[in-house]
């Protein structure tokens, strides 16, 4: 089994119950940790595989790229680049990156698939192929210059899913979420412009807690977009990115619990939600973890990362 294949395994409920960001996150930790894969309440004994059978995907470093002339256009170039700093088992991007690409409005087209690591642009009459080892091709290039732009806006675009020593993603990193500083800078100026917008999202999805047609329905994209355009610009953007990125965890959370349950629980979880953002050391409830019921499942990921928003704006935004 390739490691792009045992991250399907995972549930992808993101909830935070084994304690970490993301199930892409905890899936390394299992592989290359040796952490109990048996910590992720989503997951019964018949869903987990024989891990010894699970292949890395190890990325490659090489400082000089492969330059030359595409077969079909001897006028136009071909380059191949590695983006990875350093050797390592467990690749250079996680599949998340794929989420930052579609959201990037530029790209004239994106296919990008999770379970084999690859994604494939098509981007001002160039062909982009990029793996989650960090291998980039770049074809119908019209100059060496312009192979290396293009590579360059690919990479500052997926730059929040690049995988740090630490084994999370750089947009946990910015999240609090490890004690190494892959990825964090403090926000551009751009970011702090753009800041008032979230807030006013995040007012609408506590709002709309009891409205589970209004949660479904709530695009939280143009923040993502607005972010991924500043990653592309070099103008910051992962810090307001993550911030989405939990929002739009929040509203996932929101909307599957309110299509189960009574109209008191779901106003118990708007409650327990302003109550957690309120004070960023309230513990959150321990039983919230062991119930097997759904409900309380999606509050506990609700509230996760909630936790993570507030740990941002006390980093960032105070």
């Amino acid at each position: 089994m390739e490691l792009a294949n045992f991250y399907q395994v995972m549930p992808g409920k993101n909830c935070g119950i084994c304690g970490y960001g993301s199930c892409n996150t905890f899936a390394r930790y299992v592989l290359f940790r040796k952490e109990d894969l048996k910590k992720c309440v989503w997951l019964s004994s018949t869903d987990i595989p024989d891990l010894t059978d699970v292949r890395p995907a190890r990325t490659r470093v090489e400082e000089n790229a492969l330059i030359q002339p595409c077969i079909t256009d001897s006028e136009m170039v071909m380059a191949e680049i590695y983006l990875a700093p350093r050797e390592v088992d467990y690749g250079y991007l996680d599949p998340g990156f794929c989420e930052f690409l579609y959201v990037y409005p530029d790209f004239e087209s994106v296919k990008c698939s999770q379970s084999l690591g690859i994604a494939r642009i098509e981007h001002e009459g160039k062909e982009i192929l990029i793996s989650q080892t960090g291998k980039v091709i770049v074809r119908q290039a019209k100059t060496e210059e312009d192979a290396f732009a293009c590579c360059d806006l690919v990479r500052r675009i997926v730059s929040g899913a690049v995988i740090c020593s630490c084994l999370v993603t750089a947009l946990e990193a910015v999240s609090g979420m490890c004690t190494c500083e892959c990825g964090v800078e403090s926000p551009s100026k751009q970011e702090k412009e753009i800041y008032a917008s979230f807030e006013q999202f995040e007012l609408s999805v506590l709002d709309a807690f009891t409205d589970t047609k209004r949660l479904l329905d709530m695009d939280i994209n143009p923040l993502k977009m607005k972010a991924v355009n500043l990653l592309a610009n070099n103008e910051g953007g992962l810090i307001l990115y993550a911030l989405a990125h939990h929002l739009s965890s929040i509203r996932d959370a929101a909307a599957s619990a309110t299509q189960q349950k009574r109209i008191d629980d779901i106003n118990f979880m708007q409650e327990a939600m302003k109550g957690i953002k309120i004070s960023k050391d309230r513990p959150i409830p321990t039983y919230l973890k062991k119930d097997s019921d759904s409900f309380s499942r999606e509050l506990y990921k609700a509230a996760f990362h909630a936790r993570c928003i507030q740990e941002i704006k006390n980093r960032f935004f105070t």
